[in-house]
């Protein structure tokens, strides 16, 4: 008996970045974590950021991390179109260490009204989110 799946799609603004059928997915929203499974009832929400993680139908478990966008369920298809995505095999580790620390003393630098402070932060939850996928 073969496992029933949907499709799942995932853009950025530079285009297609992921595709393939899948059997669950996590989705990371501005409310939480939720989860899509197949026949799920029709979806549209905000993301947030954090890990994109899904089960393919051979079973194996896929993890992205995915940043601001939005995403839609329907006829057992889900669309996502992130503002930014960070696929495990194309991240610079080395940078991201880099990038926490500048993030980390620029956070501390600057008022919580700075329109700065709020783009720092989306970026450290961002790299925050790449450790806990990575496994540190």
């Amino acid at each position: 008996m073969s496992a029933e799946k949907f499709s799942i799609k995932l853009y950025t603004p530079e285009g297609l970045a992921l595709e393939g059928q899948a059997t669950s997915v996590k989705v990371p929203t501005e409310h939480g974590i939720i989860g899509i499974l197949p026949k799920h009832v029709q979806y549209t929400g905000l993301l947030g950021t954090g890990i994109l993680e899904f089960e393919t139908p051979d079973r194996q478990v896929k993890q992205t991390v995915i940043s601001g966008g939005f995403c839609s369920f329907s006829n057992n298809s889900l669309v996502i179109l992130a503002d930014a995505v960070d696929l495990p095999e194309k991240l610079d580790k080395d940078n991201y260490a880099n990038q926490r620390q500048e993030l980390k003393s620029k956070l501390e630098k600057l008022s919580s009204f700075d329109p700065e402070w709020k783009l720092a932060k989306e970026k450290l939850d961002r790299i925050k989110a790449i450790d806990r996928m990575i496994g540190h």
